[in-house]
């Protein structure tokens, strides 16, 4: 739910710096499907103001903060349940009796008095005379055709899925080039693809293209800063998605369990391979490969030349322990202090977990930085084959 809720509501982390005015939102709801007796505001992270739907229409004052650019975006929900507060309408959320990919209305209030019609077959709004939800609805309508990339399940058509929804993706945003929306959109989709994307890696693909939408984004109309902002993003993902092969890899200290602070030379000893695994504790994925990662550790027990260690990329420590503390781990675990390596995942690849990293430690480069698990042990094979000289030699010594 979260993934969808940040597609549709990009907008929100737009920062407002004007004084608060009274807005008035005034509205008509029409459409095939009954229409529903209550509309909800949704606003401030977990309040609701509900409004009764007379005679199909509605209207909202509240206090806002209106700029010159995207003011922010006010979510609005019908219905005809009773909904007394956020709980309850979490609990919907979590019953599935609200979809928040199809259920939730945004319009971005960029006036004082907004004149809307809400569509309740759709659940698009349409506002008199504002460029800013035009753009806005249209994406609302590409989000809602594809739905979530996590329920994309069926490989042999994600690429096409991809594909499909970044060419409606960047035909809109071209024909918006003066629009914050867009400018907003296209940080967003830079910055974190995978809210988009069944592949992350699919904006970096298509990097040529995105990158001639950015250059078409009028500066004079977002200013300078959001301007800078935006191509630092596109080189970052640039940097994150470029190939890590022979990539020297970031020299990082880890914390052990017993709170001793080590260098990876340290970790690795006399190992010549660093097998890694990067996880965090809130990735269920991550744990769902555990007993994965740990059979091929244990399978590879006997080969000293290859190392197996986890990396947790929990922001706290203590998040880590408490988790280790309750499961049973049977390869070394370490913690990163991200903190301390703010660009670590950029230079090393990570985009998304858990990652699987193979390092030579012999030259402190990366020989694969993005290994899936099903593929571990054919790598690992195939880099014993190719060493088997230099092993055996060692072993020997």
């Amino acid at each position: 739910m979260i993934r969808i809720v940040k597609i549709i509501l990009f907008i929100i982390f737009c920062q407002l710096t004007a004084q608060a005015q009274e807005v008035t939102i005034y509205g008509n709801i029409y459409g095939k499907n009954p229409i529903p007796k209550y509309i909800y505001r949704l606003y401030e992270g977990s309040k609701l103001d509900q409004q009764q739907i007379v005679n199909k229409r509605f209207s909202f004052k509240l206090k806002k903060e209106i700029t010159k650019d995207i003011s922010g975006s006010e979510t609005f929900i019908v219905s005809d349940s009773i909904y007394k507060d956020f709980n309850a309408l979490n609990i919907a959320f979590s019953n599935g009796d609200i979809n928040p990919n199809r259920d939730l209305i945004s319009v971005i209030i960029d006036r004082k008095n907004i004149n809307c019609s809400i569509d309740n077959d759709t659940k698009i709004i349409y506002v008199k005379n504002s460029i800013l939800n035009e753009e806005m609805q249209k994406i609302v309508a590409i989000n809602r055709e594809f739905g979530d990339p996590l329920l994309q399940t069926d490989n042999s058509r994600q690429e096409e899925w991809d594909r499909n929804k970044l060419a409606q993706y960047l035909v809109i945003l071209n024909n918006y080039p003066q629009s914050l929306v867009s400018y907003e959109m296209l940080l967003s989709m830079i910055a974190n693809p995978s809210f988009y994307y069944v592949n992350s890696g699919h904006v970096y693909k298509n990097r040529e293209q995105i990158l001639n939408t950015v250059l078409r984004i009028d500066t004079a109309t977002i200013g300078s800063k959001k301007a800078t902002l935006l191509y630092n993003a596109y080189d970052n993902m640039v940097l994150t998605y470029s190939d890590k092969k022979n990539a020297l890899f970031p020299l990082i200290t880890l914390t052990s369990q017993n709170n001793k602070v080590k260098s990876l030379k340290e970790v690795s000893g006399n190992s010549n391979y660093l097998v890694i695994d990067f996880w965090h504790t809130a990735c269920g994925p991550c744990r769902q490969q555990h007993p994965e990662f740990s059979r091929i550790s244990k399978a590879y027990a006997d080969q000293s030349q290859l190392k197996f260690i986890s990396i947790s990329m929990d922001s706290k420590m203590q998040d880590w322990r408490l988790y280790l503390q309750n499961h049973n781990f049977n390869f070394i675990n370490y913690w990163l202090d991200s903190k301390q390596y703010p660009a670590f995942q950029v230079e090393a690849g990570i985009v998304s977990y858990p990652r699987y990293i193979l390092v030579d430690m012999r030259t402190n480069r990366i020989v694969n930085g993005n290994i899936k698990i099903e593929h571990l042990t054919t790598i690992l094979e195939n880099i014993l084959k190719e060493n088997s000289s230099i092993f055996q030699n060692t072993d020997q010594s």
